[in-house]
């Protein structure tokens, strides 16, 4: 009986967070039709912050 609660419960939780992702899925892939150009300056802004912090770790 507990077990089929417990089963029930992450059946409900999984459906809700893959809810979310599609959502945020699904937000995220019109801004990035919306603005192309803001969004290769995002990616290249957030690369050249990890290559730094790469570079300072070694």
């Amino acid at each position: 009986m507990i077990v089929w609660i417990a089963r029930a419960r992450l059946n409900d939780t999984h459906a809700v967070l893959r809810q979310r992702a599609s959502d945020a899925f699904n937000g995220a892939d019109a801004y990035i039709h919306e603005k192309p150009w803001q969004t290769i300056a995002l990616v290249g802004g957030l690369a050249l912050v990890a290559g730094v912090l790469l570079a300072r770790a070694r």
